[in-house]
């Protein structure tokens, strides 16, 4: 079995890389040697550009405008409220269920806005109402069923002696 054996280029000359590192070396860094002179000449515009990042967006570009958090957030409805105060008071998923059958209904305060307006409105909130109450349909036979398992567990233990 032969040792590997590597390739060594042979070069004429020292590697950019290599001459950078000798001038880097700590003896030439407490010599008194000026640094080398950068070359501008190499730096040109249509160079940089090609790699610089694209330019912000500034606030004065309101039609090309990255939309905020706000924007795409559901309207806060009665059925989300019921669901998120089921976990204290499990009676309100109930409430928050009865919601599917509830048809919605726009206040009086809407009276001066436009017929259209109030469609798109409603639209919106019965969207977000109907998630929120299958959540709450979902919580409460969820909680059911827990106390089906507890309360069969219990009986089936009673019945054959273990309790």
């Amino acid at each position: 079995m032969s040792p590997p054996t590597f390739y060594v280029p042979d070069l004429a000359f020292p590697t950019q890389a290599a001459t950078r590192d000798a001038q880097r070396s700590p003896a030439s860094s407490f010599s008194s040697k000026a640094p080398p002179p950068v070359e501008l000449g190499r730096l040109s515009i249509s160079s940089t550009t090609e790699t610089l990042p694209p330019p912000y967006i500034r606030d004065h570009d309101e039609e090309i405008a990255v939309p905020g958090y706000e924007d795409g957030q559901e309207v806060h409805t009665m059925a989300r409220n019921l669901f998120l105060y089921g976990f204290m008071f499990p009676p309100f998923w109930l409430l928050g269920a009865l919601i599917l059958v509830i048809p919605l209904t726009p206040p009086e305060s809407w009276a001066d806005k436009s017929q259209e307006q109030v469609q798109s409105i409603l639209a919106a909130m019965r969207v977000a109402e109907r998630r929120w109450a299958w959540r709450c349909v979902m919580a409460l036979a969820s909680l059911i069923l827990v106390i089906l398992i507890i309360v069969g567990s219990l009986l089936l233990a009673h019945h054959f002696g273990r309790l």
